[in-house]
């Protein structure tokens, strides 16, 4: 995916149409992949959400649309740093490599898009007598606590989304400013962008400088983009102090004052890698030895999938092929239940499985 950017006159202009229209295309392609994976998740009935033969398959179907979704946020990605490289005026020929990488740590893309189907089901646990087997037996003030779950877990989708889209479009752009010889770059806060505006945390950061060789700490829906700054040029300079001075002044001058008082604490979360957080705030899940992901880890998380397709495989046999009624096992650190229902339903749910796993396979083939 290629960037056009109107034309404008002063570089400032430019730096900011930049940031606009990546951020722009980049939220039509989390809405895209958005859309598409929650037509799989919404074609559950509400059995379906707590059976895992069904779950599986839904999530191997989105984690399987998530490897094409994040190679185009990649491209987007490296497009949007020729652009800023080209106003810093350093050249931006030659192509870059935009190979899938899983963008998290310390767990695998399935696991994460089996989220959806937990954030579902911890927030059902919380009204036991309420299990319907269809929609249609659901009215009144059921049916309204249902919608909410469903809301929650479509919530859950689109913050996975927005992360795994965001960590993977710096990775690349950072990865092509580095590959051009720009060792630093900063942060650009852009308050139109955000519904709610810019973070405050992200407003306070904006004012530091960053080392290509360091991913930009960033925290949920972050929606800031990054500039590079060279010996001769910082173009994101700038906009970063008149935007900066602009939020001051709708936060009012208390809040402000608040903010330019905020020591931040840059965390290490054991998945996403660096994360702001204010200099009060605790995270138990900093870790100490995180690395960024790459080719390396993301074969390592795809070995770890492919590990337990027999186990599966021979769940999704009990059922189709045996006639359980239900199957019970513990794989890789988690009791999965496979529950027998319709069998198109059961069919499709295997297929989804199988067809990631071949897309994993083909991606690596020694595996």
């Amino acid at each position: 995916m290629w960037m056009v950017i109107p034309v404008a006159t002063s570089t400032a202009d430019r730096v900011l149409q930049a940031v606009d229209t990546f951020a722009q295309q980049r939220a039509e392609l989390i809405q895209t992949y958005v859309r598409q994976v929650w037509n799989v998740w919404k074609s559950l009935t509400p059995a379906d959400w707590w059976n895992d033969a069904v779950t599986l398959g839904a999530a191997s179907q989105a984690a399987r649309f998530e490897m094409a979704f994040l190679e185009t946020v990649g491209r987007l990605g490296v497009s949007y740093a020729d652009a800023m490289l080209g106003m810093a005026g350093v050249s931006s020929d030659g192509a870059y490599d935009v190979s899938y990488v899983a963008p998290r740590q310390g767990t695998t893309p399935l696991r994460v898009m089996e989220r959806v189907a937990d954030t579902y089901r911890g927030l059902a646990v919380q009204s036991p007598s309420l299990r319907p087997d269809s929609w249609d037996a659901l009215e009144g003030a059921d049916l309204s606590t249902v919608t909410g779950w469903l809301r929650a877990s479509l919530d859950r989708l689109e913050d996975i989304a927005n992360t795994d889209a965001q960590m993977t479009a710096h990775r690349l752009a950072l990865g092509r400013f580095s590959s051009k010889g720009v060792t630093q770059y900063r942060r650009v806060i852009h308050p139109e962008l955000s519904k709610t505006g810019t973070c405050g945390l992200c407003a306070v950061a904006s004012t530091r400088v960053y080392s290509t060789r360091s991913l930009m700490p960033l925290h949920s829906n972050c929606k800031c983009g990054v500039a590079p700054i060279t010996t001769v040029n910082d173009v994101g300079k700038d906009i970063t102090e008149k935007d900066l001075e602009r939020y001051y002044e709708l936060a009012g001058s208390t809040s402000a004052a608040d903010l330019k008082n905020i020591r931040l604490q840059v965390q290490t979360n054991g998945e996403l890698g660096p994360v702001l957080a204010a200099d009060a705030r605790k995270d138990g899940r900093t870790v100490s030895n995180w690395t960024p992901p790459d080719r390396k880890t993301t074969r390592e998380q795809a070995k770890r999938i492919i590990s337990n397709y027999r186990a599966y495989e021979d769940m999704y046999r009990e059922l189709l092929d045996d006639g359980a009624e239900s199957v019970k096992r513990t794989v890789d650190g988690r009791t999965r239940v496979f529950k027998r229902t319709r069998k198109a339903t059961m069919v499709q749910s295997r297929n989804f499985y199988r067809t990631y796993i071949e897309v994993l396979r083909n991606e690596w083939p020694d595996l």
